[in-house]
Formats: C-alpha cells, sequence, structure tokens
C-alpha cells in the first residue's frame, strides 16, 4: 500500500488478499501537503482551519480557510455531510 494522489485510495476487498499483505517499509508523509488539502469544486485547497479557548475549553470553527493550489486565491470554505462549498474571500 501506499499514500495515493488527491482524492484516490486503495482498499484491500478480501479477507484473502488482507491475509497475503506484510510490512515492507514507511514513508513519512508530511500532513501540510497530505492532510490539509483537499478536492474543493475541482480544484486543489489548503484548507486551514483555527479552534478559539473560551473558558478553557477549545471550540472549534464551523468553517475552513481555503488557499487554491494553482492560484493562491482565498476563499471561506463550509463543510455540511462531507460536502465542501467555497465561497472566495475578498
Amino acid at each position: 500500500m501506499r499514500l495515493g494522489k488527491l482524492g484516490e485510495q486503495f482498499v484491500l476487498k478480501s479477507p484473502v488478499a488482507f491475509e497475503k499483505i506484510q510490512f515492507v517499509s514507511y514513508e513519512v508523509a508530511d500532513n501540510t501537503e497530505y492532510y490539509a488539502k483537499r478536492k474543493v469544486n475541482n480544484a486543489e485547497m489548503y484548507l486551514i482551519y483555527y479552534d478559539i479557548k473560551q473558558n478553557d475549553e477549545f471550540i472549534r470553527q464551523n468553517y475552513y480557510w481555503g488557499v487554491n493550489v494553482q492560484t493562491g486565491a482565498t476563499y471561506k470554505v463550509t463543510e455540511e455531510n462531507g460536502v465542501f462549498t467555497p465561497e472566495e474571500y475578498k
């Protein structure tokens, strides 16, 4: 198994296939490259979120800031049921 491209996943579907896998090696994946990059409306974006500390409790905001990888344009990105929706930030 290896780290796939954006939007690409590898799945083992049968017990026989799962029994045949073996550990060979590993690579460290940079989380700024592979964790935060998402495809939003067919554009690759880095999504950034932040928490606010309030009364000794961290509260996650209900939106992300998105930066288009190709153009550098910035967006306010909301998520509902796994669907990301960008709104250009000016």
